[in-house]
């Protein structure tokens, strides 16, 4: 009677998945990391300056952090410095009905990208539902902040044109912010438009 031959000894069969799985995940980060380096560059860039930024602040600084004014309060530098449009620059405002105060309807600055020591005119179009009382701007720049006031040019207190003119004293690489102070009769618009 013939016995079947006994197989011993013999390895055990490997899987090949394992590896197979290990070097798609490897090719698809790879993949994905390429794409989103090239698709959008500074994304990593930024990540990395948000983490460094959370990794201080869970560690105590050394040195104080000086105050900033109140003038400048709340406006912090842009993380990456942009160009900005040449020449007259005209920005379009559109309101809530739960925005109170003066509204305005346009903001033109002649020139926007003005370097220091030149010229910069400041044009914007009011309208308020009772008489504007007092008007103002504050532009923050790197170094220090500068409150000017508007002039009315055409109109009048509740639909007109306010005009200011500044020679520009500082640099605008990092902090470049117009606070606005309209006030009227009835109420207050105070908000700040961040150029970078």
């Amino acid at each position: 009677m013939e016995t079947e031959p006994v197989l011993e000894n013999l390895p055990e069969p490997k899987s090949h998945l394992l590896p197979l799985i290990i070097a798609l995940v490897v090719v698809l980060s790879g993949g994905t990391y390429f794409y989103l380096k090239v698709s959008y560059p500074f994304l990593f860039t930024d990540l990395t300056t948000k983490m460094v930024a959370f990794k201080t602040s869970l560690t105590p600084s050394p040195t104080p952090v000086p105050t900033p004014s109140p003038s400048t309060t709340n406006i912090l530098p842009s993380a990456i410095p942009y160009t900005l449009p040449t020449g007259s620059q005209t920005y379009r405002y559109s309101h809530g009905d739960e925005v109170k105060g003066p509204k305005i309807q346009n903001v033109t600055f002649d020139p926007l990208d003005a370097p220091n020591g030149t010229k910069q005119t400041i044009t914007l179009e009011i309208e308020s539902v009772s008489p504007m009382t007092d008007n103002s701007i504050i532009v923050s720049t790197d170094n220090r902040a500068k409150t000017l006031n508007l002039k009315l040019t055409s109109g009048d207190s509740t639909k007109g044109t306010y005009v200011t003119s500044w020679t520009v004293d500082d640099t605008h690489d990092k902090v470049y912010a117009v606070r606005y102070i309209l006030k009227s009769t009835g109420d207050t618009y105070d908000n700040t438009m961040y150029l970078r």
